[in-house]
C-alpha cells in the first residue's frame, strides 16, 4: 500500500513539467520562436531599454517577464516534490 501511495505522488507532482515539456516540443517553431522574441523585447525595452540585448541571459529576461508582465501579477512557482509529509 506505500508504494501505491509514492507513485500516485509521483504521478500527481511530475505530470505539469512533463505536459508542457511535451506541449513546449509539439508548438510549431515559429510560435516558440515569436514567443523568445516577445520575451527578449520586453527584457530590452522600456525602463530596461539601456540593456545590451548581447549580453542579456535567460533567466534575467525570464525574470524581467514574471515581474512586470503587462500589469498582470508574476507567476509564483511551487514546488510540492520536495515538501515532507
Amino acid at each position: 500500500m506505500q508504494s501505491l501511495r509514492f507513485k500516485y505522488y509521483g504521478i500527481k507532482n511530475t505530470w505539469p513539467d512533463k505536459f508542457t515539456s511535451w506541449l513546449a516540443w509539439h508548438l510549431p517553431r515559429f510560435l516558440v520562436k515569436w514567443c523568445y522574441v516577445r520575451v527578449a523585447a520586453h527584457a530590452t525595452t522600456g525602463r530596461y531599454g539601456n540593456t545590451n540585448p548581447d549580453r542579456l541571459g535567460m533567466m534575467e529576461a525570464l525574470k524581467r517577464w514574471d515581474t512586470n508582465n503587462m500589469g498582470n501579477p508574476p507567476i509564483t512557482h511551487t514546488d510540492e516534490r520536495n515538501t515532507a509529509g
